[in-house]
């Protein structure tokens, strides 16, 4: 991860999507839903143009009004799904990656990759999952580790992964919050 994304997804606290493709993974269910709106819109548009207009017909407005409405609630679920879940620790980096990889393991996540401010890893699920995989991304940044599980730009485009990605980020988090009080305990 080049340091100006490293450094504006610690300030937003979410995961930036660089690539145009990513983007159109990420959000294709928002173009899907609306193509046909758009379809309808346009075809007016052109009416209006060419000195023909047609008003709306019944239950046409409807089938512009829904799935532009479903559009923007996709468009936030999809966009809340990039944000971070940020957690103060106190453990140091070796042991944060000690824990990171045990995790992995036992998640069954790709052999990740390790820098001293990032860990990418993805997952590789099998048919019967009902997911095509997740992209796991932990950022770290002096006492605080930044989780983001979503499901895996460099695979099919998918809008679930039948609670996964929660899975994955909830298990890391339990793991470094039990290790921290461990931490604090000997401390004492």
């Amino acid at each position: 991860m080049a340091p100006e994304i490293y450094n504006r997804s610690i300030e937003t606290c979410e995961l930036q999507l660089t690539k145009l493709g990513d983007k159109i993974t990420h959000f294709g269910v928002v173009g899907y839903l609306l193509i046909f709106p758009t379809m309808i819109w346009c075809f007016h548009l052109v009416d209006f143009v060419i000195g023909n207009p047609i008003s709306f017909r019944d239950g046409e407005i409807w089938l512009t009004t829904i799935p532009a409405i479903l559009a923007i609630i996709a468009y936030r679920i999809q966009k809340q799904r990039l944000k971070y879940r940020v957690i103060k620790t106190n453990l140091k980096k070796e042991e944060l990656k000690e824990l990171i990889i045990e995790v992995a393991k036992e998640l069954e996540w790709e052999r990740g990759v390790f820098s001293t401010k990032t860990y990418i890893s993805s997952t590789n699920p099998r048919w019967w999952s009902g997911s095509w995989g997740e992209q796991i991304t932990i950022l770290f940044s002096e006492d605080y580790i930044y989780v983001n599980s979503i499901c895996n730009l460099n695979k099919r485009s998918s809008v679930v992964s039948w609670g996964r990605n929660r899975r994955n980020e909830n298990t890391l988090i339990e793991r470094v919050n039990k290790a921290d009080e461990l931490v604090k305990g000997n401390l004492r």
